[in-house]
């Protein structure tokens, strides 16, 4: 992280990603991140964010609690007769299942997320070794009873041992010739053997051995003689347990090792899924969004807030950057936040292009730039006890030696530090010098010759921070367009101070800056007017807008009532001739039924003629 960026305060950024990192790599990342150098790894980081900030948002997402640091005791079983503890072991399957149920979730939702999925495609699970961990050891980080014959046994026979040795002492601390010697009915160990804690002065009621005093020598430790060759089968059957446990666990590395580059890409896609996975809870946590990067210089900032003040208290800065003006100059009053501009302007432009999401409206677009190069604040002049304008002359020079047209610059209170004049001599002629380098900049300055400079010259937009003349107080609301202008007198006026003052303060500003004043004022108050005349013209359109809407429903009602009397006569005259077929149809059956009646009355009533 260059050391550049700590008057923006992006360290600050870094120490939060920090804390929500588990990963010591991960935290290691972090405090190297920077720019993305190139802009189609940058695309390719944002694009993998986006969808991952998605996944937790509608889909659960992974889940990475539990993640722990294997790299240590990765790089420790090779050395030749070592082994991996239960507890290393138990790590190594905690990050394996979670590896290994990520990759499930990803690939359940593979076709929505596919970069996602493209981190866990080509890398293969490794559940036989999760398997034999988890048979072996618990989640503590244990080995199970039946890691093996040899370890069930042997734990079987401590338990005996134990239970007699806890017999023996049990009989003594209740037999009544002993009871007054023992200072407390507790079983304790001492030099790895159990004893009991009893009254120096009735250490001779009990036989056996004493292993330890008590700091004030009223208390003395024995192991009692019955409890002697308990404690020493005890000991061996420990001896045995470790070494099968060595067995064990060597058998279990063994195994590991077979394995190592498998699970040491596992390694590394948890460490990329811890650093994305920081950056994802950030994001939710924040509010944040991934703005667009476009590949030019260009800057767009819409409800674009400070992540490190409070949301609830933040005023959102909006402003564009780069067409066509790609320097805007800031004035304003002090503490109206000027300074705050410049932050968020470098800050969010910073998290972008280190892939970091950024507290903004989805509209924000940020330009792929090289470099953020920044004077802000005294950090020069505290650092090498320079004056303040030597200190400020001193980054300006390192500023200017480094700055080109895919540069960011931000400079705060350019000028001052020194004589009115120069300073603000000294200011047109910087802001000269990055105009025809076509450098993006944003630079605050409170002089009313660079303000009106700023006003008249091409490729730089005014700007200022709006504040309220009645209640005497900054609104940190961004006026882009409008130069600001100079309050000092208004304040003073405000506070009482006489106009005999006012008006002798006012003879001795100079002529020019009066002019420049007046102008700024009538440039406000026009902008006002315009405001006011936007602000009634909006309400007018969205009146418009809402009786077309009333309209529009209306004619489509009236176009569906027309529909529905069409619909309705279609459907009568289709009734009306389906009913006068039919009544046709019964009229001609009836006819001819008619007809053939009369035919066969006829038939019946010709006589019939014999042959003679």
């Amino acid at each position: 992280m260059e050391k550049n960026y700590d008057v923006l305060e992006f360290y600050k950024i870094i120490n939060e990603l920090i804390d929500l990192s588990r990963l010591e790599k991960t935290k290691e990342k972090f405090l190297d991140i920077d720019i993305i150098k190139e802009k189609s790894v940058l695309d390719k980081e944002l694009i993998l964010m986006m969808e991952m900030i998605d996944f937790y948002k509608y889909d659960d997402g992974l889940e990475l609690a539990g993640l722990a640091n294997i790299t240590k005791m990765m790089n420790s079983i090779d050395i030749i007769g070592s082994y991996l503890s239960a507890e290393d072991l138990a790590v190594l399957k905690k990050n394996l299942t979670i590896f290994r149920i990520s990759k499930s979730r990803a690939k359940n939702v593979r076709d929505k997320y596919r970069t996602i999925w493209n981190l866990f495609s080509d890398v293969e699970e490794v559940k036989d070794i999760e398997n034999f961990i988890s048979e072996a050891i618990n989640d503590e980080g244990v080995l199970k009873d039946e890691a093996s014959i040899g370890l069930r046994d042997v734990r079987r026979q401590k338990q005996n041992i134990n239970a007699n040795i806890k017999e023996k002492f049990d009989e003594l601390i209740s037999n009544k010739s002993t009871q007054n010697a023992i200072q407390e009915r507790i079983i304790t160990q001492r030099n790895d053997r159990y004893v009991i804690a009893v009254k120096t002065d009735f250490k001779g009621l009990i036989k056996g051995i004493e292993h330890d005093r008590s700091a004030t020598g009223s208390t003395v430790y024995i192991e009692p003689l019955n409890i002697v060759s308990l404690n020493n089968k005890l000991r061996e059957y420990e001896a045995r347990e470790r070494e099968e446990i060595r067995k064990i666990l060597l058998r279990i590395t063994e195994l590991v090792k077979t394995k190592k580059e498998e699970i040491l890409e596992i390694k590394e896609i948890l460490e990329r899924l811890d650093f994305i996975d920081a950056k994802t809870t950030y994001s939710v946590n924040k509010k944040c969004i991934v703005p667009k990067i476009i590949n030019k210089e260009y800057l767009k900032l819409v409800e674009a807030r400070h992540p490190l003040i409070d949301e609830n208290t933040v005023v959102p800065i909006n402003f564009e950057l780069g067409n066509p003006e790609n320097i805007m100059l800031i004035t304003g009053p002090n503490t109206g936040g000027k300074t705050v501009t410049l932050k968020v302007a470098g800050l969010l432009t910073i998290m972008a292009l280190s892939g970091i999401p950024i507290p903004a409206n989805e509209k924000t677009e940020i330009g792929y730039f090289h470099n953020v190069l920044a004077d802000i604040g005294d950090e020069q002049s505290l650092e090498q006890n320079l004056s303040s304008f030597s200190g400020h002359v001193s980054k300006i020079k390192d500023i200017i030696e480094n700055a080109n047209s895919k540069s960011l610059v931000l400079m705060d209170e350019l000028g001052s530090g020194t004589d009115p004049m120069e300073g603000a001599a000294f200011a047109m002629a910087i802001i000269d010098y990055l105009n025809k380098k076509h450098v993006t900049s944003i630079i605050t300055t409170h002089y009313s010759e660079v303000k009106a400079y700023a006003f008249n010259t091409t490729g730089i937009k005014s700007a200022s921070m709006e504040f309220d003349v009645e209640t005497l107080s900054p609104t940190y609301r961004l006026l882009e367009g409008i130069p600001g202008e100079s309050n000092a007198l208004i304040i003073a006026r405000k506070y009482g101070i006489s106009e005999e003052v006012i008006e002798n303060a006012k003879s001795y500003i100079s002529e020019d800056n009066q002019r420049v004043e007046e102008m700024l004022k009538s440039i406000k108050e026009k902008n006002d007017e315009l405001e006011t005349m936007q602000a009634q013209l909006e309400a007018t359109r969205t009146e418009l807008d809402k009786q077309k809407s009333i309209y529009e429903q209306n004619m489509i009602k009236l176009e569906n009532e027309k529909n529905e009397i069409i619909k309705r006569a279609y459907e009568e005259a289709d009734n009306y001739l389906k009913n006068m077929q039919a009544k046709a149809k019964n009229l001609i059956d009836k006819i001819n039924s008619e007809e053939s009646k009369k035919e066969d009355a006829k038939k019946r009533s010709k006589k019939p003629e014999y042959a003679t």
